[in-house]
């Protein structure tokens, strides 16, 4: 508490006084008594409270449709950091035609984007941002979009049912759509852009239905998305590069359509992905070595695509890798002898193309490996023994390659699918390698 020094009063006043003088001196005490009580603010040091900080909760805001409504309260505090209860505060929106706010600070969706709510307390505000999506028109879109009429489930979709009730919607405790699950469901046409407005969605499958089409960018607006899982259906065209900003993505499920173009580098940007499926599509142009960046990287399927010219040597940088499948594609450059150096590799397939050179003995280094394929290429050389040093291995494919020389004694349990076979009219008996012996 604030206090003031008073000034010193005559020593007289102090002196005893007879009864009868009380009443003379009472007035002079009843003086100092207001002059210690009573200061003003400005001789006192202390100050008015004055609105300096204004708090806004919840500091934003995301609307899931037209209509839906959020409440925000304004704190207003003063220079002590204490709360003002009594101040005055007003509200606008720099937006009116995505947000309104009315005076107690309910905020309306009215239409689709982004705009600021502001609190103001005399000269200070508080500010809020606001998005507004409509979730609901955007599943509407995407219904109409793949023949939802000829859907094998769909109750609840299209009707003004909350969405949770749609068939194969999940949403979270602010009613946001963060899952869309609808494998197998005959869903044909094509994939709506309008799926780019649900934010919050975390995964959506759609696989085993019969869509058509290309792959929408506006997915790549998806920032939450974890699962895109798309294969097994019939999407053309060529892979967004926008899938690259798809920051939180892990698995990126593409393969048994017919997409075509190369593979975008921008994929090697998703630091958290776990699983690249792109197999069997009509892809071309070469592997992009950026593919070797994602650190979490554990599936790695390219496979019967059109694919040209090297294996990236980049791709040894995946330490996590288990999967490699490259196989059914035109690869036509030496296997990079850095690929031994993928200690987690429990499958490498890379069968049905145009390799060439020999196959590198630091492949026997993969001591987690249990398949390896190599079959139908042009390798030449001999078969490095040291394929055989992984304990692990159960498969060792190198049939109708050009390879010389003998089995080793540590591969012959693979001999057959090591010496060609088929048609013994269509066999080069030259490349039907013998034991070695010993």
């Amino acid at each position: 508490m604030n206090t003031c020094s008073v000034r010193s009063v005559s020593h007289h006043y102090f002196r005893p006084v007879r009864r009868e003088r009380v009443r003379e001196v009472g007035r002079p005490w009843r003086w100092l008594a207001l002059a210690v009580g009573i200061c003003t603010a400005a001789a006192c040091g202390t100050e008015p409270p004055v609105a300096t900080t204004v708090e806004v909760t919840p500091d934003s805001a995301t609307l899931v449709e037209i209509g839906q409504t959020v409440q925000l309260v304004a704190r207003v505090l003063d220079q002590d950091e204490a709360r003002m209860l009594d101040a005055a505060v007003t509200w606008s929106s720099a937006d009116a035609t995505v947000a309104t706010v009315d005076p107690a600070g309910l905020v309306t969706a009215v239409g689709e984007g982004e705009t600021t709510v502001t609190a103001t307390a005399g000269t200070v505000t508080g500010d809020v941002h606001v998005t507004a999506r409509d979730e609901r028109a955007a599943l509407i879109a995407f219904f109409e979009a793949t023949n939802g009429d000829g859907w094998i489930v769909g109750d609840g979709w299209g009707t003004d049912r909350a969405l949770r009730e749609w068939f194969g919607v999940s949403v979270n405790g602010s009613e946001h759509v963060v899952g869309l699950r609808l494998p197998g469901n005959q869903l044909s046409g094509s994939l709506p852009p309008e799926l780019g407005k649900l934010g919050a969605l975390d995964f959506l499958y759609l696989h085993g239905n019969q869509l058509s089409g290309p792959i929408p960018p506006e997915l790549g607006d998806l920032a939450a998305l974890r699962i895109l899982s798309l294969h097994g259906n019939e999407l053309s065209g060529s892979l967004p590069a926008a899938l690259g900003d798809l920051g939180s993505v892990t698995d990126l499920l593409l393969g048994h359509n017919r997409l075509t173009g190369p593979i975008p580098s921008e994929l090697g940007g998703l630091g958290s992905l776990n699983s690249l499926r792109l197999e069997y599509n009509e892809l071309t142009g070469s592997i992009p070595s950026e593919l070797g960046r994602p650190d979490s990287l554990t599936s790695l399927w390219l496979a019967g695509n059109e694919l040209t010219g090297a294996i990236p040597p980049e791709l040894a940088d995946l330490e996590l890798l288990t999967s490699l499948d490259l196989s059914g594609n035109r690869l036509n450059e030496p296997i990079p002898a850095e690929l031994g150096g993928l200690d987690m590799l429990r499958t490498l397939r890379l069968g049905d193309n145009e390799l060439r050179g020999s196959i590198p003995a630091a492949l026997g280094n993969i001591d987690s490996l249990g398949i390896l394929g190599l079959a139908r290429n042009e390798l030449t050389g001999t078969l490095p023994p040291e394929l055989a040093n992984p304990a692990s291995l159960t498969e060792l494919g190198a049939r109708n390659n050009r390879l010389e020389g003998c089995i080793p004694q540590a591969l012959q349990r693979f001999r057959a699918l090591i010496n060609p076979q088929g048609d013994p009219e269509e066999v080069d008996a030259q490349y039907d390698l013998p034991d070695c012996d010993g």
